[in-house]
């Protein structure tokens, strides 16, 4: 059963959802952006001189906000005389077909990053809106 709440109480609730929400997702959401990179790192060719150095460049990094991950792929592992054959593989050359690993692993796993990050938002919401 509600209960009435004065405004001072509601006001009070709604100023700690959040946080509750932040400090709920901040793990969530590293958990899911490890997951991702380590689907990557699996999905990436393999069988080729220096693929190994393509895997391990697959990364999690901070991004401007502390619910934001950012995942990469490539960079100073991959790059050689000033160009990353990280992006030759997901793309392709001339020469070379493309073998994407990135953006099509992300695109597999999208739909259940966000289906997760929004039951666990909910579930905090639940926690502090509790009324009982």
């Amino acid at each position: 059963m509600a209960r009435n709440l004065s405004v001072s109480q509601f006001q009070s609730l709604m100023a700690n959802v959040p946080k509750a929400v932040a400090a709920e997702l901040e793990d969530a959401v590293l958990d899911q952006a490890n997951s991702l990179a380590w689907s990557m790192r699996l999905a990436a060719p393999r069988g080729k001189k220096a693929t190994h150095e393509l895997q391990a460049s697959i990364r999690v990094e901070e991004g401007r906000h502390p619910l934001r991950k950012l995942v990469k792929a490539g960079g100073p592992r991959t790059t050689k005389d000033g160009y990353d054959y990280s992006l030759a593989i997901e793309f392709g050359t001339q020469k070379a077909p493309a073998e994407p690993f990135f953006w099509p692993t992300y695109r597999a796993r999208k739909k259940k990053i966000r289906s997760e990050l929004d039951k666990r938002a909910r579930a905090a919401i639940a926690r502090v809106v509790r009324l009982d």
